[in-house]
């Protein structure tokens, strides 16, 4: 320990804490301080103190083995590797092991396996990492749900489809339930690990495995067609090896339900778009969130609802409503659900990670979106409206340059809105024709025209809005599969 003196305060500060203090601060090392000096030195360290987080009062080095799993580093996983490599069924594991990492949380498993798949498959982010380099990392993945909120509680597979949409992947993704069986499973095992141009990510319950922890993501990194055991590469690897797990083991681990969907867990199937399309201009703000409903703010979840409802307001048939009429219904109804929304809530926003490459692009979509009639109408009604409601729903100031630049306008703001809006999911089940309903046809038929900026903007939002709406809509159909407090799933999960 150092003391530093004064004729009124000795203040006893660690060696660590010293040395860092004087180096950063002191330039020096004296010991003998003048009072003013001294305050500065308590200020300072109260300040280093009080950003250390105290060790967890248990905390373990790994986790073994269960005898259900083998590890792949043992002889007996040596020889299972050796043995899968000559069968061919470990095509899938180079680019895969080529990419492995450890990840960053203890609830990341989800956006690590998904950083894996993304980087494995070549797929350019469209965005720094670090330096002037592209690459995935697991904190470029926060859309659809706040990676506070991830960093606390994890993702479950629709959350994980959403993301995964977000980023240029195509996504088959199917739920163990009782139409899967484990032959169909092994089937899809066997294709996926002949090849490399697709990954399988699963989703399934560590417990059955006999592990500590529940929910869990990772991606298949291998298959034995004899000893019929799957290679797990597990990015919990502060915790546990990558692995060897019998398939029929696997498959019952899938099907255990998750309480916070009420449905079997599963397994995905991902690989890349043919052609990667990255957000120029537009994004879905993070208000919005693939959550559970108590993370949803009551004003926007209050503001959901009545626009659902608007929606799905019947039209008779035997007097049609034309398109600018239609345009002018939904517009005035759009504001007024708008009202309840608080002023930060708003529904979609500018896109921050914007670089000088993407402006042309940018005035390209703007030119694009001034084209359409629908924007004129548009235009016209907002002439007579309050232009504060527009603000409720897109919030512009997390990139005022932007706005300020491009001449981004309320017009522009919500002609996008109109279009991205994914209307098809309050169509009437029964055939009655809808005001969601017409506007789902009037937007199509806009979309039908050449378009080639907006139409990639419009479906990627779109399909993240759907995954988003969709997500929440089960949730209320499951009210009790909540979690009751995060600290009870850090107990449970990854955490344990």
């Amino acid at each position: 320990m150092y003391m530093i003196r004064s004729t009124k305060r000795i203040i006893q500060v660690g060696e660590n804490g010293w040395n860092l203090f004087s180096q950063q601060n002191l330039k020096g090392s004296t010991t003998f301080l003048g009072l003013h000096t001294v305050n500065k030195v308590a200020s300072v360290f109260d300040t280093m103190t009080a950003q250390v987080s105290l060790p967890p009062k248990t905390n373990f080095y790994r986790r073994p083995l269960p005898e259900t799993c083998i590890s792949f580093s043992s002889n007996e996983g040596k020889t299972l590797f050796k043995e899968a490599l000559s069968s061919g069924h470990l095509v899938c594991y180079f680019k895969l092991a080529a990419q492995f990492r450890t990840q960053d949380e203890p609830a990341f498993c989800g956006l690590s396996t998904l950083v894996m798949v993304l980087n494995a498959l070549e797929i350019d982010p469209g965005q720094i990492w670090k330096g002037p380099w592209r690459w995935y990392h697991e904190n470029m993945l926060d859309c659809c749900t706040p990676l506070q909120i991830v960093e606390q509680n994890g993702i479950n597979l629709n959350q994980f489809m959403c993301i995964a949409l977000c980023n240029n992947l195509n996504v088959r993704s199917t739920r163990a339930d009782d139409f899967l069986d484990v032959n169909s499973f092994r089937e899809v095992v066997k294709t996926y690990t002949e090849q490399d141009e697709a990954f399988v990510v699963l989703s399934y319950s560590r417990k059955v495995l006999g592990q500590t922890g529940d929910g869990h993501f990772s991606p298949i990194g291998g298959y034995h067609p004899n000893r019929d055991m799957i290679l797990i590469m597990d990015t919990a690897r502060f915790k546990y090896p990558p692995h060897w797990v019998p398939l029929p083991l696997l498959f019952s681990s899938m099907k255990s339900i998750d309480e916070e969907t009420g449905q079997p867990r599963g397994f995905m199937i991902l690989s890349r778009h043919k052609e990667c399309i990255h957000l120029l201009l537009f994004s879905v703000s993070q208000v919005l969130s693939v959550t559970a409903p108590n993370n949803l703010p009551t004003d926007v979840s209050a503001f959901l609802s009545s626009w659902r409802i608007f929606l799905k307001t019947y039209i008779d048939k035997s007097a049609p409503i034309s398109g600018e009429k239609l345009v002018e219904i939904i517009v005035n109804n759009l504001l007024n659900c708008a009202k309840v929304l608080e002023d930060e809530h708003s529904m979609l926003t500018i896109n921050t990670l914007i670089d000088a490459e993407q402006c042309s692009s940018i005035k390209h979509l703007i030119c694009e979106l001034e084209s359409l009639q629908l924007y004129s109408s548009v235009r016209s009604i907002l002439s007579n409206c309050d232009s504060q409601m527009i603000l409720k729903l897109f919030n512009g100031k997390n990139n005022e340059n932007i706005v300020s630049s491009m001449g981004i306008q309320d017009t522009h703001y919500l002609t996008f809105f109109l279009l991205c809006w994914p209307y098809a999911c309050v169509v009437c089940s029964t055939g009655e024709t809808t005001i969601g309903g017409e506007m789902t046809k009037y937007v199509n038929c806009i979309l039908a025209t050449k378009l080639d900026y907006l139409k990639d903007e419009i479906m990627i939002i779109r399909s993240q809005l759907e995954n988003i709406l969709d997500f929440n809509e089960q949730k209320k159909s499951h009210p009790k599969c909540c979690r009751k407090t995060c600290s009870k799933k850090i107990s449970k999960g990854c955490y344990s």
